[in-house]
């Protein structure tokens, strides 16, 4: 429970008393229930809109409470929060949040990622209590039945990593493949790792990796991301990796080592899929024997 949740909450019983209003005069005035208000009182900590109308209702000054909470969140590798321990259940939240920075998540999907087998039946009031702990070190609105993350690059890598993109000189793009500490939430469960939305984005990051390699490829001297022998290894029967794996290998003198990886690809491709390779890799099969690199 953040410092600032049990300010308001005494100063909002505090003023209430001493205007003499009862709580379901409080409460009928910013339009909650009773049972909020008495959370908030013994220091839940409220949405933002709610926080405005409490205040309004009692004669608070609500910039007082009001703060932006700073926490920095990665999710681009293992799922972390700067400087704050985050339990499962609502690193699940967070993780499924954070894939979607600034949109509506219903709370259905919510309930679907938390518990995907069957959930209990105070769900509704589960998902509640862990947006509330999240609030106490980033911003989470609850809108049109759901929820969102408010969030911007510098306290989200996600962001950082799709306002890089739109920049592709070499500068931009080796920032945005140095972003990536590992698969991205690589320490949440399946329901949020696997998110159709996390599948996409690491996709993003094949693409970007690929198109820096191509930069660095072009530019003599300039060291190629990590991030491409990682994926290669992650990936062993994308062939644009691999291709470029190869050339990499290539132009940093390790020629035999790259005929070597076209002859583990070609026949893994060969024995898995029961395909030739494509176009890509035959050319930078032919660029390595060439020494063109």
């Amino acid at each position: 429970m953040g410092k600032s949740a049990r300010t308001f909450g005494a100063a909002l019983r505090a003023q209430r008393v001493l205007l003499g209003l009862t709580q379901r005069e409080v409460a009928d005035r910013a339009r909650v229930s009773v049972r909020a208000l008495r959370y908030i009182e013994n220091g839940s900590a409220p949405r933002s809109d709610l926080l405005h109308r409490l205040a309004s209702a009692v004669g608070l000054d609500s910039s007082v409470f009001t703060r932006t909470p700073s926490a920095r969140i990665r999710i681009l590798g293992p799922l972390e929060v700067e400087g704050v321990p985050v339990p499962l259940m609502q690193r699940r939240l967070l993780g499924l949040l954070a894939l979607h920075p600034n949109q509506i998540v219903a709370r259905e999907e919510i309930i679907d990622v938390l518990w995907p087998e069957s959930p209990p039946h105070s769900h509704v009031h589960l998902v509640h209590n862990y947006v509330a702990r999240l609030r106490a070190f980033t911003t989470v609105e609850r809108l049109h039945g759901g929820y969102r993350l408010v969030a911007n690059s510098c306290g989200l890598d996600l962001l950082r990593f799709n306002d890089l993109l739109m920049h592709t000189d070499l500068a931009g793009l080796s920032e945005a493949v140095n972003l990536w500490r590992g698969p991205v939430l690589a320490n949440l469960p399946d329901e949020v790792r696997l998110h159709p939305s996390a599948i996409a984005l690491h996709q993003r990051r094949i693409a970007t990796v690929l198109a820096h390699t191509d930069l660095v490829l072009r530019t003599p001297g300039e060291p190629f991301s990590p991030s491409l022998i990682t994926l290669a290894h992650d990936e062993p029967l994308h062939e644009g990796l691999q291709a470029r794996l190869m050339l990499a290998l290539a132009r940093t003198g390790q020629q035999a080592s790259a005929l070597r990886l076209f002859e583990r690809v070609r026949d893994r491709l060969a024995a898995e899929l029961g395909v030739e390779p494509r176009s890509d890799l035959r050319d930078a099969h032919l660029r390595v024997l060439r020494q063109e690199v």
